[in-house]
């Protein structure tokens, strides 16, 4: 996943990121590691200081998710509570309390939770041996450019009597407030370019960044 090399390159190695853009912004980098926990998610938003708070989601590897299963430290937000009615509520006007996850969920699902924090579930995670990547993130800390918007090509076999069509869109996803050096890594990167600690630097506060990443190691 090219998100990843790019968060690799903006916080550097989970066993040492000496030197990178955010290594301000990672925490059990070196030392004994242990699986997730509450205090982790603490220290995860010490590291932004009175922004802690805006921390709003987690992305975690599989295992680590299943070991907070086991560990029965996940909460589940149903489909119900997810709309909020007006008797969980107690509000005159349920949906407008709700906001945009009023009608976000149309079947019988669950959402999990850890902390408080919405849980994001991908084995695309840095990983390195037993050592695992979360990823805890601000709403607006990650956002899309276009490269090239969409682009629609026809053309016909008049000998098969067929018609084809390609369609291409080219985008990104970013981390806010940092900058990747075209002079040190160039244009057209590669994923391993793109993952290198040295073409990446930071040019927001560090505490606007809305983005931290800690080390952890599951039981499983």
């Amino acid at each position: 996943m090219l998100f990843r090399s790019i968060l690799e390159g903006c916080f550097g190695a989970l066993t040492s990121n000496t030197g990178a853009a955010l290594a301000d912004l990672t925490f059990d980098t070196s030392g004994t590691r242990t699986p997730l926990s509450p205090r982790h998610v603490a220290q995860a938003r010490a590291l932004l200081g009175d922004q802690g708070d805006k921390l709003s989601a987690v992305c975690i590897h599989s295992k680590t998710y299943y070991d907070l299963v086991e560990r029965r430290a996940i909460d589940y937000v149903s489909a119900a509570e997810a709309r909020i009615t007006a008797a969980s509520s107690n509000a005159a006007n349920p949906g407008a309390f709700a906001g945009s996850v009023a009608g976000a969920f149309a079947a019988d699902v669950t959402v999990p939770f850890y902390m408080g924090l919405r849980v994001i579930v991908s084995d695309d995670v840095t990983v390195s041996g037993n050592d695992q990547a979360a990823y805890f993130f601000a709403p607006g800390a990650v956002a899309t450019g276009e490269q090239q918007g969409l682009n629609t090509e026809t053309d016909r076999d008049i000998l098969a009597k067929s018609d084809a069509m390609a369609v291409d869109w080219h985008n990104l996803y970013h981390p806010m407030g940092t900058r990747y050096k075209v002079a040190t890594g160039g244009v057209n990167p590669t994923r391993t370019t793109l993952a290198t600690a040295t073409n990446w630097e930071l040019v927001f506060e560090l505490k606007n960044i809305g983005v931290v990443r800690g080390t952890v190691d599951p039981n499983f």
